[in-house]
């Protein structure tokens, strides 16, 4: 039997989610409010709502016959073993050549850059830097040359990305792209809660060499920017994704402790590697805080990947 939802059960989490993404986003009823996980007044409102839609008794509950009208609607409806196997199998497994690109790979592949940086009470950033020209000086102003805004629809339901658009490098913009395409065309979009930036001028956080300003220096130079500052990486679930916490097991989305020294928050990071070799549209790195199907999002980016030509 699928899984049954009800406020003040025994539910799992990223299902509540994906029934809270179907209601806002594949049904309008934005009555849902903010997908989070939990299912709340305002998730058996809307519930009664499409329940009201479909001729259904409105119970506020999601039970078999709910669900069974909503699966017509492109609602993905998992068996309820479904988070026990992927825990029995070891889902996921740990997958290697995760790690970010060195900096010599990301300044070949997305151009060397110059860059200085202010005294602290002056940077918008308390890590961030002002870019100016391409090292070779070919480029007089770097960021306006390879920096480009790309549109997400995919992630329109998250309220920390009321642009719709993030700020990538011009040569990751059509991986990203085929990236979300993938992943939305899984039915993996519920797993997005947050998005907190893209392209940002800056060293990886409390990389800075001081509180005081430096002159010019270049980025081939320097192993301690941030891949932010190459429009590289972006921020997903930071809350339940920070740096020195693993993935929480399939189904939750708490934190768990892990033995890494790592300076820098999980991203998503676009490197080199994927550009010169084409096997993958993203190099991802401990993708989700909290995200059950990490396989599938990684064969989605293989899937969606155009090839670096």
């Amino acid at each position: 039997m699928p899984f049954p939802l009800a406020r003040s059960a025994n539910n799992i989490i990223t299902e509540v989610q994906r029934w809270q993404y179907f209601l806002r986003v594949k049904r309008g009823i934005t009555i849902v409010g903010t997908i989070d996980g939990g299912f709340g007044s305002l998730t058996e409102q809307a519930t009664k709502v499409f329940q009201a839609q479909n001729g259904l008794a409105e119970t506020g509950k999601v039970d078999a016959a709910t669900l069974a009208a909503a699966e017509p609607f492109g609602y993905t409806i998992q068996p309820n073993n479904f988070y026990a196997k992927m825990k029995e199998k070891g889902f996921p497994p740990e997958p290697a050549g995760l790690e970010s690109p060195t900096n010599p790979a990301r300044n070949a592949a997305l151009t060397c850059f110059k860059f200085k940086q202010l005294a602290k009470p002056l940077r918008p950033d308390p890590d961030g830097i002002v870019i100016t020209s391409s090292c070779n000086g070919a480029i007089a102003d770097w960021e306006t040359n390879f920096i480009t805004r790309v549109a997400v629809p995919q992630l329109a339901h998250l309220p920390t990305l009321s642009s719709g658009f993030m700020r990538v490098h011009t040569l990751v913009a059509p991986r990203l792209t085929a990236l979300f395409e993938a992943w939305a065309a899984a039915d993996l979009m519920h797993l997005f809660l947050t998005y907190e930036g893209a392209f940002v001028a800056r060293y990886i956080r409390d990389g800075s060499p001081s509180d005081g300003a430096h002159g010019i220096k270049q980025s081939k130079d320097v192993g301690d920017l941030s891949n932010h500052a190459f429009g590289s990486a972006f921020d997903v679930n930071a809350t339940w994704n920070m740096r020195g916490k693993s993935s929480a097991p399939p189904g939750e989305k708490r934190l768990h402790l892990r033995a890494r020294r790592d300076r820098q928050r999980p991203r998503l990071v676009l490197g080199r590697p994927l550009l010169d070799r084409g096997r993958h549209a993203f190099r991802v790195r401990r993708l989700l805080g909290h995200c059950p199907a990490k396989r599938s999002l990684r064969s989605a980016a293989r899937a969606g990947a155009p090839r670096a030509r």
